[in-house]
């Protein structure tokens, strides 16, 4: 009798935050020609053009009526790109490292010469993975995902504040608002980023400018999908499925699989969250440390 109220109010909480997810994400399909008009041959800036989900977003948006500006590290690989995509389109690109220029706010000056209308911030940094807390030595997750972020974001609105309109994506992971053990600094980073998203939408709304945080499948997912070298597939679909969303709300979930997915995990204990993460990823920690400590015995 219990197991069976149990369930039965699970599945009712599981449904309510799904028809939340899919109100907005309704709205968001019927306003989006809207967001397009607006945007029409202005700039759209790519962050981590070269990573997965920010190259699939380049690739897509070549076939849009507007102007791509991409940013990453590798400037010869962002030559191949640029060369792929500019028969569709008009590209350009900027070298930057956001790891070594984060402090430098001055290095994203650049953005100023351009007529900014969708900034998509898909930098992210996982840097070393599945790591101790003790164990991480740098500071490439806060440097990435946090000041660069900021810096690029603070420039852009700028510039979209005099002209009263415009559109930033925050691009993430759901696992900002769970317990993951051995990630605890890169989903730290992510709950900055919604929170950044969350309240920056209410801050400029009087501008006409929507900030939005885009959230993807949990860490977990990501990862095994990877593994099982489904990921591109699925970050294809991703990518459709956020361009024909984006633009209407604080906080989306384009792909139906992922709401559910994220309303789901919203149901479960974070206590056995946070310990099946630790069996996880304390595993694959020990896997880690073992095969350095063998490098270096050779």
């Amino acid at each position: 009798m219990l197991l069976h109220t149990f369930i039965k109010i699970t599945s009712f909480i599981v449904l309510c935050a799904f028809i939340k997810f899919l109100i907005k994400y309704i709205w968001s399909i019927l306003n989006n020609k809207s967001v397009w008009k607006k945007i029409e041959n202005k700039t759209v800036v790519v962050t981590g053009a070269l990573q997965e989900i920010g190259m699939e977003i380049c690739r897509q948006l070549s076939y849009e009526k507007i102007k791509l500006l991409m940013i990453d590290s590798d400037r010869e690989k962002l030559e191949l790109l640029k060369r792929e995509l500019e028969v569709r389109a008009e590209v350009s690109f900027y070298v930057v490292n956001f790891n070594q220029t984060a402090d430098n706010y001055n290095i994203y000056s650049f953005l100023e010469d351009h007529d900014i209308g969708f900034l998509i911030n898909a930098a992210c940094s996982l840097d070393r993975g599945f790591e101790t807390f003790i164990n991480r030595r740098d500071d490439s997750i806060i440097n990435t995902n946090i000041l660069s972020t900021t810096h690029i974001t603070h420039r852009v609105i700028t510039q979209m504040v005099q002209r009263k309109c415009g559109y930033i994506a925050f691009i993430g992971e759901s696992s900002f608002d769970l317990p993951v053990p051995f990630c605890a600094l890169y989903s730290a980073s992510l709950a900055y980023l919604h929170q950044l998203a969350s309240s920056l939408y209410y801050e400029l709304s009087d501008y006409g400018i929507v900030c939005e945080y885009v959230r993807y499948g949990s860490i977990l997912k990501t990862r095994i999908d990877r593994k099982d070298g489904i990921c591109h597939n699925n970050t294809k679909k991703f990518v459709e499925s956020f361009l024909k969303t984006f633009g209407s709300s604080r906080e989306i979930i384009p792909r139906f699989y992922h709401m559910l997915l994220h309303c789901i995990v919203f149901c479960i204990p974070q206590t056995i969250i946070g310990h099946l993460f630790t069996e996880i990823f304390g595993k694959k920690e020990l896997e880690r440390e073992y095969l350095e400590r063998k490098r270096k015995h050779k």
